[in-house]
């Protein structure tokens, strides 16, 4: 639940700031916006894809301590970012990276939960799950605000700046702030999943039954009807 809320305090911090940055800091269109954006949606659906195919051999270790990393990494891009520098400098690997930590925490962690919760539990611990990110979601970008309008106000203090026009400093301040959400999320998602994870393995294995048997559904599939004796007797006594 802390790794879901603080990977979602960066991620969506991330999300929102880089969209401001390119639209009023930039002078960006919106279709351009989601031009530049648009690697993120791809790497989404590569991750998901990913997911799905390796979440039965990896355990869920590598794949939240790699999710945070790349959320993480997105963060420090745009907090270094130069707007004179192409876009496959910071703009294009930060869209790539961004949503690693969200599809990779998110699908591992709903797994992890249908694994240890009880059936009866599963709905509210999913529940719980989905509360965590949201309140990272509202916290993340309630603090980033928070820090560019205090750099925005040190700016337009000093003379370096105006209020109604907010420099490329306080974009780059609410993009570290972010990236220190992903700086407590790394080290405790490491943390956190080498103490309770590291006995859990692969979440998405499929079992075997204790004894080897099969199902019996598997069972009903390969039995045959043998011919019943009867039944052949009443065909030769009809045909004469």
């Amino acid at each position: 639940m802390a790794i879901a809320f603080l990977t979602w305090c960066s991620f969506l911090s991330w999300n929102f700031w880089a969209q401001l940055y390119y639209q009023n800091y930039m002078g960006y269109s919106p279709v351009r916006t989601v031009l530049r954006l648009l690697p993120m949606f791809v790497s989404g659906v590569i991750c998901n894809i990913l997911v799905a195919a390796v979440i039965g051999y990896v355990p869920v270790l590598y794949l939240i301590v790699i999710g945070t990393a790349g959320t993480s990494l997105a963060c420090l891009l745009f907090a270094v970012i130069q707007p004179d520098a192409v876009y496959w400098a910071f703009g294009f690997p930060g869209a790539v990276v961004a949503v690693i930590g969200a599809d990779f925490v998110f699908a591992s962690g709903t797994l992890f939960i249908a694994k240890v919760a009880e059936p009866h539990e599963q709905s509210l611990a999913g529940a719980l799950f989905q509360t965590m990110t949201q309140l990272g979601t509202s916290l993340g970008v309630t603090v980033t605000t928070v820090i560019f309008n205090s750099v925005t106000q040190q700016k337009a203090a000093t003379g370096s700046g105006s209020e109604a026009l907010p420099t490329l400093e306080s974009y780059k301040a609410a993009q570290w702030g972010a990236f220190g959400f992903g700086m407590l999320d790394l080290p405790s998602a490491t943390l956190l999943a080498i103490a309770f994870f590291r006995g859990v393995g692969v979440v998405g294995e499929r079992k075997a039954s204790a004894h080897g048997d099969e199902s019996e559904q598997d069972k009903d599939q390969e039995r045959t009807v043998a011919p019943s004796p009867d039944l052949d007797e009443k065909l030769a006594s009809s045909r004469s």
